[in-house]
């Protein structure tokens, strides 16, 4: 799936929103330290492409490798002919990621009503048959603004 994807929420009135638009998310959840975890979802129907960025909930320049399991980014095939089977398109190895704004609510369900940031490296995609590993440069900017 190589080229330049975008992925954002927007709602027409005339469209089916489910279907052609995209959905973009943010949670805020403690870890085992207590420490805050910002979980960032976007999808996109149209393109069958969900991308999850997980990262502290917190400004900052953090470094992602495979086995860190609050500081990754993934992304998937979401075409529903695939249900059943691994459609993880690539997962970051040596990835570096810039949190440069965040806001967040308060409370027992918090979410995340602003962020903005910048991530490069390598991303593998894994094959599931043999254990290669394929490496792919990838460079993005991220942002959510959430009414709520």
């Amino acid at each position: 799936m190589p080229g330049v994807y975008d992925i954002r929420q927007e709602v027409d009135e005339n469209d089916d929103y489910w279907a052609n638009s995209g959905m973009v998310t943010g949670i805020v959840t403690p870890n085992e330290n207590g420490e805050k975890v910002a979980i960032l979802g976007f999808t996109d129907n149209a393109q069958n492409l969900a991308v999850t960025i997980s990262v502290p909930a917190k400004k900052g320049i953090y470094e992602m490798g495979l086995s860190d399991l609050e500081k990754y980014i993934s992304i998937t095939n979401t075409n529903t002919n695939n249900m059943g089977e691994d459609y993880t398109l690539l997962v970051s190895k040596t990835m570096s990621l810039n949190v440069k704004e965040i806001e967040t609510s308060t409370g027992m369900f918090a979410t995340v009503r602003h962020i903005k940031g910048s991530f490069n490296g390598v991303m593998v995609h894994i094959d599931s048959q043999t254990d290669m590993e394929y490496a792919h440069t990838v460079t993005g900017e991220f942002e959510i603004n959430q009414f709520f």
